[in-house]
């Protein structure tokens, strides 16, 4: 189901998609930033499900067969909930081990521009990528009329597929992971469920019980370390935004010849 070029982490890609630490890929390769896309666990799992069940990237179970085989996929979201929440948490908590940027799949498809603007500053280290060659591209590809993919997967939406989720699931959903779901923009009234109407789940008893499954510290590179799982996603980005744009940490990277350049006076010619 990949793509040709897929499996390359020599010095010739840029960017290499992983699933880190949920699944180990097929050989190491080492990395200086960390792109974490995320998206809602509701339609994350689905898309999944629909995955296992048919071993395709762009078909779907039927709405009989799913509910057929519901039982199954209350087990499936249980455990696939869980590795959700804590596979967020390995790249958030405490301070990630290399700069790690924060992106919603709701904001591509809603923001795309604003997005990629921020996503590109944080790879450029540059506080303002305004009136620059990046700038003038990203503008060219989020276009509406812009064809955006390489290959056509099953067509992605926001929040699509409550509906096929009951209220005990959607419980399960909030009790185990709630305070992450917040911390992600997802609950309803939170701060940051305000941008492109991300807020899918209201605050109630459910999201409080979560509250279990955070800790004040936890083992990670074989040192005790203190945790702070308050933060915002979106406080989470502006604190990497500062700090990859210092110039202490742009300093720290000028050996690295492989990483790109940004030409800050393009003029649009």
């Amino acid at each position: 189901m990949g793509m040709r070029g897929e499996g390359k982490v020599n010095h010739k890609v840029w960017i290499i998609k992983s699933h880190y630490p949920e699944r180990y890929g097929f050989t190491k390769f080492d990395a200086n930033k960390c792109i974490l896309l995320v998206r809602n666990p509701m339609d994350a799992i689905i898309s999944l499900y629909n995955m296992v069940a048919t071993g395709t990237h762009n078909c779907s179970m039927s709405e009989d067969d799913h509910k057929e085989f519901n039982p199954y996929f209350d087990m499936f979201i249980s455990q696939e909930i869980s590795v959700w929440r804590d596979f967020h948490s390995y790249w958030m908590d405490p301070d990630p081990m290399i700069p790690t940027f924060i992106v919603r799949y709701e904001d591509l498809l809603s923001d795309p521009k604003e997005t990629l603007m921020s996503l590109f500053s944080f790879l450029l280290n540059e506080k303002s990528l305004t009136g620059t060659l990046i700038e003038a591209l990203i503008d060219k590809h989020t276009k509406k009329d812009e064809k955006k993919e390489v290959y056509k997967p099953r067509v992605g939406k926001i929040n699509a597929n409550k509906k096929k989720y009951t209220k005990s699931q959607i419980s399960q959903i909030k009790q185990l992971s709630g305070q992450m779901l917040r911390r992600m923009g997802y609950i309803k009234g939170s701060k940051t469920s305000l941008k492109n109407n991300t807020g899918f789940y209201s605050d109630d008893d459910d999201v409080a019980l979560s509250h279990g499954y955070e800790c004040d510290s936890l083992v990670k590179y074989g040192k005790l370390q203190q945790v702070n799982m308050r933060y915002r996603y979106d406080e989470f980005n502006q604190k990497t935004l500062e700090d990859v744009c210092k110039e202490s940490y742009r300093d720290s990277v000028k050996h690295l010849d492989d990483l790109p350049s940004v030409e800050v006076n393009y003029n649009g010619d």
